[in-house]
């Protein structure tokens, strides 16, 4: 939800200035309701919220679903050679001449001594025919064919729920890395007031004579270099959300805070128990395994163009000829029929087929191989994200404690200060170390959770919470 502030401005009489006002209010306002989604607190955006609406607006999967559109088009015009295929054909022409034919010199006693050109037909010519073809048999290719279209579809469909796991990775790392610089932000926010407090003591101090003037040099200068961190991290979170507004598909500055928070990452199962997971359950191996079968597919119909083909087909035809008016009398028209059995059989075509069937082979052989590729790469991404996230999670609880140590060495610090019982220097020291312990906490939780989302899609399929109900996979098995 966007907050907007409206700065009071002198009044003005001109009619102009009021208009462009409250056009300028109306856009404002119709920016809002169309920035907002239905359901969605941006004030308080979760992560599954982001997750769905990515999912929504994300270019990648609507190309993917095109393409698995495209592909159910590939099948069905696939499997049209299973049923009969019926077509009408028609044609009417006047004759504004009429052909001829002619009959030789010594051939006109026998056309009653008619010779030279003999006019042919009438002025209105129409002729209509209806025809109707079945494939009895056509050794495997019709069968090899859907195959082929079949496993494609597949394959597509299971691709989009990859990229959806993809999608949802990238939007995972951008929600984290906002989480990341809220927490830097407010750790040089917290920085930047203990640094002023020391420059109140430090200017306390100096005079009532207690403190140098380099002491209360250096405390004003702690403060000036405070100044520019916090910059930063306010620059570094307005950028992490332009990035989730991005991943969202939302305009800049929808977005004012998220639900969420770092750390609550738990430890994950075993890493053969992961490995089998993902060899059972990953979209992107699912995809590559009916890339496999459709290839498979591909040397079977190539390899049945070298059987033959049984055709039955039958046409019934209608034609008529006629001079005067519009539709031709009964004994002007004819018609004729017919029914065909067809028998093609290839006997050489110069080793077309032969090269055919080499290529599909190798296409086979180049998905077996990447297909294995693909699974071994798997696995390893698998065990690697484990033992990154291991790592992550058995230094979380050495940043905390390091935390609370650095909190309570400030705190005594502070107090010696205001005692008279240490130097500025040493509250400096301490407040360094503090600072320090908070960002490399923060650092530790960010890891923790940006681990655990790289082995969600290492392991796949991450996705199938927060796709729809008309999933490809459904529309497959429909």
């Amino acid at each position: 939800m966007k907050i907007f502030s409206l700065r009071k401005t002198k009044k003005s009489d001109s009619p102009g200035a009021q208009i462009l006002l409250m056009i300028l209010l109306i856009l404002g306002l119709a920016n809002v309701a169309m920035a907002q989604e239905p359901g969605i607190d941006f004030n308080h955006l979760t992560l599954d919220q982001a997750f769905k609406l990515s999912l929504e607006q994300s270019e990648f999967l609507q190309q993917i679903r095109a393409e698995v559109e495209g592909n159910k088009g590939s099948l069905m015009a696939s499997k049209s050679g299973q049923l009969p295929h019926l077509d009408l054909a028609g044609e009417y022409s006047r004759n504004l001449k009429k052909p001829a034919f002619f009959i030789p010199a010594d051939m006109a006693p026998a056309f009653g001594g008619v010779s030279g050109p003999v006019p042919m037909g009438s002025d209105n010519d129409v002729t209509a025919a209806v025809t109707v073809s079945y494939n009895l048999w056509t050794a495997g290719r019709l069968s090899a064919s859907i195959g082929v279209a079949s496993e494609i579809l597949s394959a597509t469909q299971f691709e989009e729920k990859a990229i959806a796991d993809g999608v949802l990775f990238s939007t995972e790392v951008a929600y984290f890395d906002v989480l990341l610089a809220e927490e830097n932000l407010k750790t040089a926010t917290k920085s930047l007031a203990a640094a002023e407090e020391a420059k109140r003591i430090a200017q306390s101090g100096f005079e009532q004579g207690t403190l140098s003037n380099f002491d209360h040099l250096r405390a004003q200068v702690e403060v000036a270099n405070r100044q520019a961190p916090l910059i930063s991290a306010r620059n570094n979170l307005a950028q992490a959300l332009l990035v989730l507004e991005r991943r969202c598909g939302l305009p800049p500055a929808t977005i004012v805070a998220l639900a969420d928070s770092l750390g609550g990452v738990d430890a994950p199962e075993d890493q053969d128990s992961l490995v089998g997971i993902m060899l059972q359950g990953s979209s992107e191996i699912q995809a590559l395994n009916h890339s496999v079968a459709a290839a498979q597919q591909g040397v079977r119909f190539r390899k049945a163009g070298k059987n033959p083909m049984l055709l039955l087909s039958g046409s019934y035809a209608l034609q008529s000829q006629w001079n005067s008016g519009l539709v031709p009398d009964e004994d002007d028209m004819a018609t004729s029929s017919n029914i065909a059995l067809g028998l093609a059989f290839p006997i050489f075509d110069g080793k077309r087929t032969t090269g055919l069937v080499s290529r599909a082979s190798a296409d086979l052989r180049q998905a077996e191989i990447e297909l294995a590729r693909v699974t071994r790469e798997k696995e390893l991404s698998v065990r690697q994200a484990w033992l990154g996230l291991a790592n992550s999670l058995a230094a979380i609880e050495g940043r905390t404690e390091a935390v609370i140590l650095a909190e309570e060495a400030y705190r005594l610090a502070v107090v010696r200060v205001t005692n008279g019982l240490a130097t500025p220097l040493e509250r400096l020291d301490a407040e360094v170390a503090l600072t320090s312990a908070r960002v490399q906490k923060s650092t530790v939780q960010y890891a923790c959770n940006i681990a655990e989302a790289r082995l969600a899609l290492a392991i796949g399929n991450a996705s199938a919470p927060f796709l729809g109900t008309n999933t490809s996979q459904e529309m497959e098995n429909e």
